[in-house]
């Protein structure tokens, strides 16, 4: 596939606090604690971020064990979008059609991997009619069932409407392509992500408990991950994650005592394996 190799400007602006670096430290936090995330099904097992060209839908890679089955969930991060088919909103289309080119990779594994994206802002009634759309198509057995959701009204008028504003977008040359793009959808929305938002107040919460000894504080260990992030931009290669075992239980307690004590890393990815949970380089699977 082609795509052109790019870094998102928050990762790499050297900002503070920015929308992107939080998310992948959302992630990142699941990772440590063994558990499950937005947008799949199952227990995170690895992280990377800024993955062009290698993933269309680059911004975080994320990979899940669910009882034993791998799924993989590929993001784009932005702090606002606008949902619309508007000829000029570039910024969505370009989403939708980095989706659509993920949905047409050999590596993708229907009715398993996701793609989508994270954002802060966003019109609310929209991102209710987009959601709506992926629902119907998830709860749908086939092309024919999913299109009889707007022929018998099941579908409401707006959710109709953006499906047609959109479907130039998503390049679905069939009735079968537009169903398979739109049941591997996932639309995020994420806020209050910030470190006195509810939801960046959980993340810290949930930080905490990996801490028994109080030898670091949540919000250290949060500046932890998002610093992980931001070094780790543009220059993570990846491969198929590592199985939960007993020994890889072993390495992310390991990983977790490392981050308390202040050792960083620049790989941009971690693992839920035996490398420790620190970032190392990884090759996509063939």
């Amino acid at each position: 596939m082609t795509r052109r190799e790019r870094t998102s400007p928050e990762l790499t602006g050297g900002a503070g606090y920015t929308y992107e670096d939080a998310v992948v430290a959302y992630y990142l936090a699941a990772l440590l604690r063994e558990e499950g995330a937005a947008g799949q099904a199952g227990i995170v097992t690895g992280v990377a971020v800024q993955q062009a060209p290698s993933f269309p839908v680059d911004d975080v890679v994320a990979w899940f064990d669910d009882q034993g089955a791998e799924r993989v969930l590929s993001l784009q991060v932005r702090r606002e979008i606008v949902i619309s088919g508007a000829e000029s909103n570039d910024r969505f289309r370009e989403i939708l059609q980095a989706a659509a080119t993920t949905l047409a990779d050999p590596d993708f594994k229907a009715g398993t991997d996701a793609y989508g994206f994270v954002v802060e802002y966003a019109a609310q009634g929209r991102l209710r009619d987009l959601r709506r759309l992926v629902q119907f198509a998830k709860t749908s057995a086939d092309s024919v069932s999913f299109e009889r959701n707007f022929a018998t009204g099941a579908a409401s008028k707006a959710v109709g409407r953006l499906r047609g504003e959109i479907s130039g977008s998503i390049q679905a040359a069939t009735p079968e392509e537009e169903w398979q793009f739109y049941r591997h959808l996932a639309p995020l929305r994420m806020d209050g992500l910030e470190g006195d938002g509810p939801h960046g107040t959980e993340l810290l919460n949930r930080l905490r408990e990996l801490n028994a000894d109080a030898s670091m504080d949540g919000g250290t260990l949060l500046d932890a991950l998002r610093t992980i992030a931001r070094e780790g931009a543009g220059t993570a290669q990846l491969d198929a994650p590592i199985p939960a075992t007993a020994a890889t239980r072993q390495g992310r307690a390991k990983g977790r005592a490392e981050l308390r004590n202040g050792h960083g890393s620049s790989g941009g990815v971690l693992e839920g394996g035996a490398c420790g949970c620190t970032g190392r380089d990884r090759g996509r699977a063939n």
